[in-house]
C-alpha cells in the first residue's frame, strides 16, 4: 500500500518533532551537567620552631595580624567552573601532619556566582608546634554544595578534597607560587573496609599460635 502525500507529510512531521524535543532533551541535559569548584591553597604562613626561617611564605591578609607561635595563616581560592552558581554549606578544614590532627578551622556558608573566583583567608590555630622535620602537612576541607540553576536549586552533593604541602630543600613548607590545588580525597567504601578487615583477620597471628590453625572468623 503506497503512502500518500498526506500520510508523508505527517511522518515527516513526527520525525521533525522528535528531532526538536531529542535536541531540547539534550540541551537540558548539559545545562544540569556541573563541574565540582576547584580550590587551591596559596599564601601559606607556618611558624616553625626551627630557628632561622620563621615563616614559609609573607601572607598579606590581615588576618596574618594576629597569629601567634602555634597559628597557621593561608587562603583559600575557590573558583567556579560552571555558568551556575554555587552554594556552599559550612566548609570544615582539618591540618594534620603524620596521621596527627594539628588544628580545626571552618568557613561559614556563601553563596558563588558561576564563573567567578573567590579568596578565602583562614587562621587556624595549631594545638602543638609545627616542624618542617616531621615531614609534610596535610589539608583536608569537607562541605556540601548545591547548584543554582535558574531558579532552581539541586539536591547538596558532597564535596571532600584533600592537599599536602612538601617541605623543600631549604627545609620549609612550601606551595610554590601557583599554589597546591587540591584534589578529591582517597576515600575507601565500605566493600574495601570489609576486605581489608578480613585480610588483616587472615594475617593475625596471636602469640600462643599453637592452639590454632585456621584463620579467626569474621
Amino acid at each position: 500500500m503506497a503512502l500518500t502525500n498526506e500520510h508523508k507529510e505527517f511522518l515527516l512531521w513526527i520525525f521533525q518533532a522528535s528531532a526538536i524535543l531529542l535536541l531540547f532533551c539534550a540541551i537540558i541535559r548539559l545545562s544540569l551537567i556541573a563541574k565540582p569548584p576547584i580550590v587551591t591553597l596559596t599564601d601559606l604562613t607556618v611558624p616553625t620552631n626551627q630557628g632561622g626561617n620563621g615563616f614559609s611564605v609573607p601572607v598579606h591578609d590581615e588576618v596574618s595580624q594576629n597569629y601567634t607561635s602555634t597559628t597557621v595563616v593561608f587562603s583559600l581560592v575557590i573558583t567556579n567552573p560552571n555558568k551556575k552558581g554555587i552554594l556552599y554549606d559550612e566548609t570544615k578544614l582539618i591540618l594534620s601532619q603524620n596521621g596527627s590532627v594539628l588544628g580545626r578551622s571552618s568557613l561559614s556558608p556563601f553563596y558563588q556566582s558561576g564563573r567567578s573566583s573567590v579568596s578565602n583567608p583562614v587562621l587556624l590555630s595549631a594545638d602543638q608546634s609545627i616542624s618542617a622535620e616531621n615531614g609534610m602537612l596535610n589539608l583536608g576541607l569537607e562541605t556540601t554544595i548545591r547548584y543554582r540553576i535558574l531558579k532552581w536549586t539541586t539536591k547538596r552533593h558532597s564535596l571532600s578534597l584533600e592537599a599536602s604541602v612538601p617541605v623543600d630543600e631549604d627545609g620549609i613548607f612550601s606551595i610554590g607560587e601557583e599554589g597546591v590545588e587540591l584534589e578529591p580525597a582517597k576515600v575507601i567504601r565500605n566493600d574495601e573496609k570489609t576486605i581489608l578487615c578480613y585480610l588483616g583477620r587472615l594475617l593475625y597471628i596471636p602469640s600462643d599460635s599453637s592452639r590454632y590453625f585456621f584463620p579467626m572468623p569474621l
